[in-house]
């Protein structure tokens, strides 16, 4: 009953997303605190967690986390030299933070007109990143990577340093509020509005498929000025 009480509370300060975060958070939580091999009790207690019902996320993207091209380069430019190649790199490749650092040097392989660093995704899929040959040079000569292209001394980046040092100089450079997922979320909507085919940009996504794109990203090619020149 605590834990229905504490969710209910939720609903009234937290989105939806951050909510089924914390759902899975306290679910595992209870699991370790009260260990126990007794299939009855685990089923009992998946039931309990199912009950406690929750608002689903509105599967959609906003203006509001979206940037411009102008507004990346800004970015870019006011950030440190290291930091603003790892925003390209996240713009320019559609990558996560995890994905981005997790490439390696023994996984890339250049072609006649950019570099394709291979790596596992989200839900272990299996991808490939293209990085531009200037770019790959770039990070190869500032970062030093052994192993990693995004490293220093011999180990890599941790995923939260890099994700608060983009929000920060996204901050300085535009006011705005910027989580490295916007890069992504801006590249994706770029290309579409660049009318680009829906499917190849769902495969440079690397979304299952192109369903997923357009339940994400289509009703951005639409902005207000657009819709209210076709207003009666």
């Amino acid at each position: 009953e605590t834990i229905r009480e504490f969710f209910k509370s939720e609903k009234r300060t937290y989105k939806a997303r951050s909510i089924q975060v914390h759902k899975c958070a306290i679910k595992a939580a209870v699991y370790k605190a009260f260990p126990t091999h007794d299939t009855r009790i685990k089923a009992g207690m998946d039931e309990i967690f199912k009950s406690i019902k929750i608002p689903k996320p509105e599967p959609r993207i906003q203006s509001k986390d979206l940037f411009s091209k102008k507004e990346i380069r800004t970015i870019i430019k006011a950030s440190p030299l290291h930091i603003g190649l790892f925003i390209q790199t996240l713009y320019d490749t559609g990558a996560r933070v995890s994905e981005a650092l997790s490439m390696e040097y023994r996984n890339c392989e250049e072609t006649p007109g950019a570099v394709l660093c291979k790596i596992t995704g989200k839900g272990s899929k299996e991808g490939a990143l293209t990085l531009t040959k200037k770019l790959f040079q770039q990070i190869k000569k500032v970062f030093g990577g052994k192993v990693f292209l995004f490293e220093h001394g011999g180990k890599v980046y941790g995923r939260q340093h890099m994700w608060a040092t983009c929000q920060k100089f996204g901050k300085i450079a535009t006011g705005r509020k910027i989580h490295p997922h916007s890069l992504r979320h801006s590249r994706i909507t770029h290309m579409i509005k660049d009318g680009l085919p829906l499917g190849a940009v769902s495969r440079f996504a690397r979304h299952s498929n192109v369903t997923t794109t357009l339940q994400f990203y289509e009703h951005n090619i639409l902005d207000e000025s657009a819709i209210t020149r076709g207003a009666l």
